[in-house]
């Protein structure tokens, strides 16, 4: 949704995505998995190359865990997105809520979280904590995976969901649509 409205954070208060001067927007991705810490050498050269490709992004993705270690080792540019994925569950609700409050301790302008949904009562837990969010001048993103992705990646940007994710020719993950369709089905929620 290039329309979302970026607060406070990083210098980009009050701007919308699309402002940021990309006709394109481009999200840099910088994400270690679990068990990165084992692999310090590697976090080094994935800092320096996000550094190398800061200038480019419209928006930088990093995951929450690794926040604090990524802010010490640069500065950031662009509005980031704090993200919290889990490909085999749900994220329990009081742990977006710890993460979310994070997000906003820290400024960092998105909360993302991208999990698997296996019930409608989950989906409609997140949509309305999404909502709420949302109201409450955060910006979140949000998505399912699995069994109700497509149903919630649609159902969760009806809610204010600020970012979601389709394909050009793979799904990269269970859910996903293809990117045109789900530009559609968005703009009709």
């Amino acid at each position: 949704r290039p329309n979302a409205r970026v607060p406070g954070g990083n210098g980009a208060a009050g701007a919308n995505l699309a402002d940021f001067g990309h006709e394109l927007l481009l999200l840099v991705s910088c994400w270690f998995g679990s068990c990165w810490f084992f692999l310090s050498w590697l976090f080094l050269v994935r800092a320096d190359l996000l550094s190398k490709c800061m200038r480019f992004a419209s928006l930088v993705d990093v995951e929450i865990a690794q926040f604090d270690d990524l802010a010490s080792k640069l500065e950031f540019s662009c509005p980031i997105v704090g993200s919290s994925h889990d490909f085999e569950k749900p994220i329990p609700l009081e742990e977006i809520r710890k993460q979310v409050d994070f997000c906003r301790d820290r400024g960092i302008d998105i909360a993302k979280f991208a999990m698997v949904i296996e019930t409608t009562d989950q989906l409609s837990e997140l949509a309305e904590f999404v909502s709420k969010t949302v109201e409450s001048g955060q910006l979140i993103s949000a998505m399912g995976m699995g069994p109700l992705g497509r149903e919630s990646r649609i159902e969760l940007a009806a809610t204010g969901s600020c970012l979601n994710y389709g394909y050009l020719q793979h799904e990269n993950a269970p859910g996903q649509w293809p990117a045109k369709e789900l530009k559609r089905l968005i703009s009709k929620a």
